[in-house]
């Protein structure tokens, strides 16, 4: 590859573009992948399904699916501190879902950084605060327990 267009490949990247786009890959190609990753993770081969998911957020580093799946994979699998990551990338990519300041709560307990779990579960209690959709009910909820529970608050019904 020449100077120049590893420069404007560089570039190109940099300003939002995913390998994706220069491939012109097949969306239908990309979900089959995601379906089987999301299957390995229905039978507990959560190395596998990081194996797949990591390969599409490759891919594709705008796909909010893909980063959250690949996080909830390195979650199951111990590995937090990767799993924050991509709760991280997951939230921005898609600020209306709480699942990820939820999750993203647990890996931070899960590492002793108590100060950011409870920062993650009062985001994920906003974002579902300011959603109509009954859709996350569960996730505000378990998100207030979650945070009860870390700032040795008692936890009363809403």
């Amino acid at each position: 590859m020449k100077e120049s267009d590893y420069a404007s490949l560089q570039a190109f990247l940099h300003q939002g573009g995913s390998l994706r786009m220069l491939a012109d890959t097949d969306p239908k190609d990309l979900n089959i992948l995601y379906r089987y990753g999301t299957q390995l993770m229905n039978y507990s081969d959560y190395e596998g399904a990081k194996r797949i998911f990591y390969l599409l957020m490759k891919i594709d580093q705008w796909n909010f699916d893909y980063f959250f799946s690949l996080g909830t994979s390195c979650q199951q699998l111990g590995e937090h501190e990767e799993a924050i990551f991509c709760f991280g990338r997951s939230g921005i990519i898609n600020v209306e879902d709480p699942r990820s300041p939820y999750y993203a709560g647990k890996s931070y307990h899960a590492v002793g950084n108590i100060d950011y779990a409870v920062k993650s579960y009062k985001a994920a209690i906003r974002v579902c605060d300011c959603l109509d959709e009954d859709k996350w009910t569960d996730i505000a909820d378990q998100s207030r327990k979650a945070l009860a529970k870390l700032t040795q608050e008692a936890c009363y019904d809403q």
